[in-house]
């Protein structure tokens, strides 16, 4: 009787593991794959990274490890599945950078067009930074190069555990200046880099100039004519820089 019951306690065990993975297969599958595909995409056709790079500075940890990608050159696309599951598709547009497919079909969206701003007709090099490319070559008297130094070191290698961060990119302003910039072996200043949370704060920065100047009132509802047509319309510049929205 005893010999039963722990059996059968064994096989509600293993049915509800099985019951779990399949749960958490099913929700962050596509997750981890859009992510791969996407990332990759931008990485590949915006700065120009070498896809096999990509999988080992990028991807090596669980559980994106387990994505498999796949860079078409031709139609500047990139797939990701995870064990033949779970497959999504990012598509390269120039001057739009990598999107990932999701709510409208490929064709859809390889057909939207947008006005894009000009680029600037001034060489970049011939302004000083940050409007252009030009660099003053001498660094402010109160810099201590010593301690500047040695932040740039801390920031790619950590000293404690003895192996490095994964730093891509450090730049230090100081009075609007440039008085600091290192890369990693394979990233240089001229390549466009994935900016994650740091694009948040910018944006934030932008928009709260445009409020300043009276030209954008956050409270106003958000004119995006796709949202118009349900409870979106509702959703006010405020409600969008102060959260996140699905």
């Amino acid at each position: 009787m005893l010999k039963k019951l722990i059996r059968r306690g064994l096989n509600f065990l293993l049915i509800l593991f099985l019951l779990t993975f399949l749960l958490y297969c099913w929700t962050y599958f596509p997750i981890i794959s859009g992510y791969a595909a996407q990332a990759t995409c931008s990485a590949v056709f915006v700065s120009g990274r070498n896809p096999n790079d990509i999988k080992k500075q990028d991807f090596y940890r669980f559980p994106f490890c387990l994505a498999s990608v796949e860079v078409n050159i031709h139609d500047s696309s990139v797939s990701a599945s995870i064990f033949c599951l779970a497959g999504r598709k990012a598509i390269y547009r120039q001057e739009l950078g990598a999107t990932l497919i999701n709510g409208i079909t490929e064709g859809q969206l390889r057909s939207q067009r947008f006005a894009l701003a000009a680029p600037p007709e001034a060489l970049q090099d011939t302004l000083p930074w940050p409007r252009g490319e030009r660099l003053t070559g001498t660094l402010p008297v109160d810099i201590d190069t010593a301690k500047l130094k040695a932040a740039e070191d801390a920031a790619f290698f950590d000293s404690a555990r003895n192996e490095e961060w994964g730093t891509r990119a450090f730049v230090v302003v100081y009075k609007g200046q440039i008085v600091a910039e290192k890369y990693a072996a394979g990233f240089t200043s001229q390549m466009p880099l994935l900016g994650w949370s740091m694009t948040k704060s910018v944006m934030n920065a932008l928009t709260g100039i445009l409020v300043k100047q009276k030209r954008l009132n956050i409270c106003d509802p958000v004119a995006v004519p796709e949202w118009q047509k349900d409870e979106r319309r509702n959703i006010t510049g405020f409600l969008m820089i102060s959260c996140s929205i699905k």
